[in-house]
């Protein structure tokens, strides 16, 4: 009875998560695969004029102390076809110190997303994106939820 007890559970489980595993648990089929040694990492050198484009920027961007400015966001997510739109603005000040901060763009009537989902062939969905912002100190990075008025 119970030769026929373990067979039945081997044809289940073979069903339910594929006819090898079963194979493995009767001791038939395949051995697990030996994994070949990994090949050692090779880079690439760089093109000598883009190492030289990298070189200056990294010397020019080492000079900036203070550094401000505005942005705008977009989210696309293909599943449910929305677009979300957000804005904000961000501080920079050297070495290591700065705020990002984001808010939902109102969407108004008669705003159209420029995303077309392929499937369907309507554009996507407008919605306004989340209100959030982050700030580093210097000694720690803060997540802040302004709606909750919460920080992390």
């Amino acid at each position: 009875m119970t030769y026929c007890k373990n067979r039945l559970v081997a044809v289940m489980l073979g069903c339910v998560v594929g006819l090898p595993a079963a194979q493995m648990l009767w001791g038939q089929g395949p051995q697990a695969p030996v994994r070949p040694d990994p090949a050692p990492l090779r880079v690439e050198a760089l093109d000598p004029k883009l190492e030289a484009i990298l070189q200056d920027w990294e010397r020019e961007s080492a000079q900036i102390k203070v550094l401000q400015g505005r942005h705008f966001r977009q989210e696309f997510n293909k599943v449910f076809s929305v677009e979300k739109r957000a804005t904000g603005v961000f501080y920079y000040e050297a070495p290591d110190k700065g705020r990002f901060d984001m808010q939902g763009v109102a969407i108004k009537d008669g705003d159209v997303s420029r995303k077309i989902d392929p499937q369907t062939q309507k554009p996507y969905t407008l919605a306004s994106g989340s209100d959030q912002g982050w700030v580093c100190t210097g000694t720690e990075v803060l997540m802040i939820d302004p709606v909750a008025k919460q920080f992390e």
